[in-house]
């Protein structure tokens, strides 16, 4: 466990707006191979209701994870100090170390690995891998603070 210095910042390389547009547009991909044939066969309206499903449901997870990016988590003289942006709000939040817990997440494979931070057991953040977030900077929170 950390006790007197730790801190490590993350560049947003895209803001919130920027992040969604693109999570928008690339959402798009799949629902369109299945439209533009549905035109072509003459079954636009099926084709529209089942392309506007399945763009939801690729949208909507896409949307969840562009929401939250931490930007710098820094531990000085027993105090955590989280910061990060919610949307384009930015935020702080701070504590007592020992309060505060990291684990690793995943769900389908190694490259959609998730940091979850932890404050007294309750999940408060999860960050995916999104700009400069990657597996071994997860890696590096979890081994300062174990």
């Amino acid at each position: 466990m950390i006790e007197n210095m730790f801190e490590i910042k993350v560049k947003e390389l895209r803001s919130y707006n920027q992040r969604i547009v693109r999570a928008f547009y690339v959402s798009l991909i799949m629902p369109a191979f299945f439209f533009i044939p549905s035109i072509i066969q003459g079954h636009w309206v099926f084709g529209a209701i089942v392309s506007t499903v399945i763009f939801l449901l690729f949208f909507l997870p896409r949307q969840v994870r562009q929401l939250v990016f931490i930007t710098s988590i820094s531990a000085r003289n027993g105090v955590l100090t989280i910061v990060y942006m919610e949307g384009n709000e930015q935020a702080i939040m701070s504590g007592k170390i020992e309060d505060f817990h990291f684990k690793l997440g995943g769900r389908y494979s190694k490259q959609d690995v998730t940091l979850k931070v932890y404050h007294k057991d309750e999940r408060i953040l999860r960050q995916y891998q999104l700009g400069d977030w990657s597996t071994s900077k997860f890696n590096q929170i979890l081994a300062a603070f174990q």
